[in-house]
């Protein structure tokens, strides 16, 4: 959206209050879940293709909770797997964080303590070495050098949105049309750009509710519902009172 310093405000609730994202994260963790199988396919054949020692991968669009760990773990123990199984010494792991400037990166780099635990936990994957390192910055411009990322990932990323055609006019009279494509819209506008190839394309179904998939108590599902969407609308910083 094309309003004035959109890059600092479109971000997720940073900190771990009630109300920040990194608490009302969970549908996005199911959707992580979900696509865990994808995510491990893919990271074995782009190790296979490039066989280096040093593996880099970047989060577009991290936001500020555990969930962004979480395909990091994935990631870890895929390979791991993978390079035991080839007989070959597993790569050292360089993981660049990106989302907007305004991202709270630092709630991010006190979840990678936990995720170091996590690893210890788990007795049968030997340890990989890897590097966490954060990069602010919207990918309407560059963020790395030519040819130095292997495997890019990103999932639930709103900060595809900081620029586009509402003004601060309609912003400020939360005037935010929305718009939910067909598949076949979406993979028309991917093929029509030329950019990328389309190797496989899925819808994932899931309820609104992020904790209770029966819905059986109406209340707490909307109360659910109301918290996560809540946490993503916030503009902490702004010259309006948060909400």
């Amino acid at each position: 959206m094309a309003v004035n310093g959109g890059e600092q405000v479109l971000h997720m609730l940073g900190g771990a209050g009630a109300t920040s994202y990194a608490k009302n994260s969970t549908l996005q963790e199911k959707a992580i879940h979900r696509t865990k199988p994808i995510v491990e396919q893919s990271i074995k054949e782009v190790y296979n293709a490039v066989s280096t020692e040093n593996l880099v991968v970047a989060d577009l669009g991290c936001s500020s909770s555990p969930n962004t760990l979480l395909v990091l773990l994935e990631i870890v123990e895929a390979i791991d797997g993978h390079c035991r199984g080839l007989g070959h010494e597993p790569p050292e792991i360089q993981y660049f964080l990106n989302d907007l400037p305004g991202n709270d990166f630092n709630t991010m780099f006190q979840y990678s303590a936990q995720l170091d635990k996590k690893l210890k936990e788990v007795k049968e994957i030997e340890f990989l070495p890897y590097y966490i390192v954060a990069v602010p910055g919207s990918f309407y411009g560059r963020l790395f050098p030519s040819a130095t990322v292997h495997f890019f990932h990103s999932s639930y990323s709103l900060m595809w949105l900081s620029q586009g055609i509402l003004d601060e006019a309609k912003v400020n009279a939360f005037n935010l049309p929305t718009y939910a494509p067909s598949m076949e819209e979406v993979t028309t506008v991917v093929e029509n750009e030329g950019l990328f190839h389309l190797e496989q394309v899925q819808i994932l179904e899931t309820n609104w509710d992020p904790i209770d998939d029966s819905m059986f108590n109406n209340s707490a599902s909307g109360e659910n519902v109301a918290k996560w969407r809540k946490c993503c609308k916030v503009r902490k910083g702004s010259d309006r009172t948060d909400y």
